[in-house]
């Protein structure tokens, strides 16, 4: 990124990927005479936004890449994706000051992992606050993963459509002493 770029996007705080339409989703507020279009075909790259704090993408099914590209957005606090089932939870420890993480699962765009994959190694998610997992699948990985995890100043959970375990999710809350809201449906 040339330095009068990267001052520009510098001043980017939000990011939404979409329509404003979809079903599924109707948290997004959406301006179009304020939207940008911006084309960053890198895959992988760092996404050049310094600043930025919240990024949201429902309508398009995201991947590992995607996460991976804000790495360097050391102040992002919000995410919010179109998940894709098949896929591993993904890997946000980069994302030092992630409080908020929700994830709308889906079957689209099948792409396995490989069957050894584990999350046991994966430490804690000190940061985070607020997980919300929301089906659009029958099937689940991604929440099965999800229950194994730590996440230690977890204060909100949602779990919508679940189709997890009980004993599983009841295991998960007692491991998590710190929350304070919890909405499960299964």
């Amino acid at each position: 990124v040339n330095p009068a770029c990267r001052s520009a996007n510098d001043v980017y705080r939000t990011i939404r990927v979409g329509c404003p339409d979809y079903p599924d989703y109707s948290d997004v507020g959406f301006n179009s005479s304020k939207s940008k279009h911006f084309t960053y075909p890198r895959h992988e790259a760092p996404l050049p936004f310094q600043n930025l704090e919240s990024f949201q993408c429902v309508p398009s099914v995201t991947s590992m890449k995607l996460v991976r590209s804000l790495r360097h957005c050391r102040r992002l606090h919000n995410l919010v994706l179109a998940w894709n089932d098949e896929q591993p939870f993904p890997d946000i420890r980069h994302l030092r000051k992630l409080r908020t993480l929700r994830l709308y699962l889906t079957d689209n765009d099948y792409r396995p992992y490989p069957s050894n994959y584990s999350v046991q190694g994966y430490p804690p998610y000190p940061s985070l606050t607020t997980l919300a997992l929301y089906h659009c699948c029958e099937l689940s990985n991604v929440d099965t993963q999800c229950m194994k995890l730590s996440f230690p100043h977890l204060r909100v959970l949602r779990l919508e459509q679940l189709y997890t375990p009980v004993p599983l999710v009841y295991d998960f809350v007692q491991r998590h002493p710190t929350i304070r809201e919890a909405n499960i449906h299964f």
